[in-house]
């Protein structure tokens, strides 16, 4: 049965694009007409971000990109980042890009929610996240999954 929903999470996209190497090989040579593989071998981290999301978009046809973000200072104090004296600045600019390059044109369908929000059990962005995802919203399922304790 083909799944409705299926995610994934990734805190360091840009920095992957960034240190990210692709080989100089036949593979990379190889392009689809939208010049997807080029694009990101060729370009700058932000083209990179975009080439990314746009061949992601193609791979998955109906992609929606749920971007989740956090104030800056609070999840630099994680300790997914607490060895990281630049953490902050780091995450603000990689959030304001990720947000910059999702609304460029020929981007996926995209959707901003604050940690925030959801820390707060914010009836409206929860539904309008469940809306964006075109899934049907249970207060009292939402709930308890918010309740549960995360080790990541």
């Amino acid at each position: 049965r083909p799944a409705r929903v299926v995610g994934f999470k990734e805190v360091r996209f840009l920095e992957r694009v960034e240190q990210d190497r692709p080989p100089a090989d036949a593979f990379w040579d190889k392009d689809d007409r939208r010049g997807a593989l080029r694009g990101y071998r060729e370009g700058n981290a932000t083209q990179r971000l975009a080439h990314f999301f746009r061949w992601l978009d193609g791979m998955l046809p109906g992609l929606r990109v749920v971007l989740l973000t956090r104030e800056p200072a609070a999840q630099a104090r994680s300790a997914w980042f607490a060895s990281n004296p630049n953490a902050a600045a780091q995450i603000a600019r990689a959030n304001a890009l990720l947000e910059r390059t999702l609304r460029e044109p020929g981007m996926p369908r995209a959707f901003h929610v604050e940690h925030a929000a959801l820390v707060a059990r914010d009836e409206a962005a929860l539904r309008a996240l469940f809306d964006f995802v075109a899934e049907p919203y249970n207060r009292s399922c939402v709930l308890s999954d918010l309740q549960q304790k995360h080790s990541f």
